[in-house]
């Protein structure tokens, strides 16, 4: 189908623009469980001190701009069922418990891209984020 698609659309254009959106499916199975959080050490209320700054783990979006290679980043991704959350078009939220593919496509209609992904993953693109 993908092939079809590739043959048919104008093939000497430059592609401008590519739209990445994700769609909800919802699944049968249960959330996969979260690992238990460890005890957090106490702290003093307030702005900390100068030069007494806490440095925090860098999360799965941190990591990736300098670290990963492209092959390495859609294996990082979670892929286990979990629960999902996206905004419709009319502003509501709606909520799932299943998977979500995210898909590029170009501006000529011709898909470019699809990662399996978990529910649970936000869709970032470009300077704005959507879940």
């Amino acid at each position: 189908m993908h092939e079809a698609l590739v043959k048919e659309a104008p093939g000497t254009e430059p592609v401008g623009h590519v739209s990445r959106d994700s769609t909800a499916i919802e699944g049968r199975g249960k959330p996969a469980p979260k690992p238990a959080a460890g005890k957090k050490p106490k702290r003093r209320r307030g702005r900390p001190r100068k030069g007494k700054a806490e440095r925090k783990e860098p999360g799965r979006l941190e990591r990736r701009p300098g670290g990963m290679s492209l092959e390495e980043m859609p294996a990082d991704l979670p892929g286990e069922c979990d629960h999902g959350a996206k905004r419709n078009a009319k502003g509501f939220l709606t909520s799932w418990i299943g998977c979500r593919p995210l898909l590029d496509a170009a501006d000529c209609g011709v898909p470019a891209g699809a990662i399996p992904a978990s529910a649970s993953v936000r869709v970032v693109t470009g300077s704005s984020s959507r879940t």
